[in-house]
């Protein structure tokens, strides 16, 4: 049976899914709106899904999502991009320099965070062992 947080991810994807494919295919005011949240929570999702130990990630995945979430609502809500910050239009540099490193770092940290290495590495060496044995 699967923890109680991957199946409230599973429950996300069930609901994203939908949600994109109705954001795309009908023409309403709300759509990009709704593509946004619906497109933040996908891999979000999936990250939890993906990972053995989701327990110590919960706080990560949601600070993952809400920077995401709150960035490409920004993003969306800038006029014609917004004024010009280091040379780019406002959109661009949440873009660039929240959206894409911001997340990167959040992710890589807490993985990293969430293995116990000497757990991993004795699971690895009685694998090595059983292989020289067979």
């Amino acid at each position: 049976m699967r923890p109680l947080i991957q199946r409230f991810a599973l429950v996300l994807l069930g609901l994203a899914a939908p949600a994109l494919l109705f954001a795309f295919c009908v023409e309403t005011g709300a759509g990009p709106w709704i593509a946004a949240i619906a497109g933040t929570v996908f891999p979000v999702a999936l990250m939890a899904l993906g990972v053995p130990r989701v327990r110590r990630l919960r706080g990560p995945l949601l600070v993952l999502w809400l920077v995401l979430t709150a960035g490409l609502l920004a993003v969306m809500a800038l006029p014609e991009g917004g004024p010009d910050v280091l040379g780019l239009p406002a959109a661009t540099a949440i873009l660039i320099f929240i959206l894409v490193p911001v997340p990167l770092a959040i992710v890589g940290i807490a993985y990293a965070a969430a293995f116990d290495v000497e757990e991993d590495l004795a699971r690895i060496r009685r694998l090595a062992k059983k292989d020289e044995g067979s």
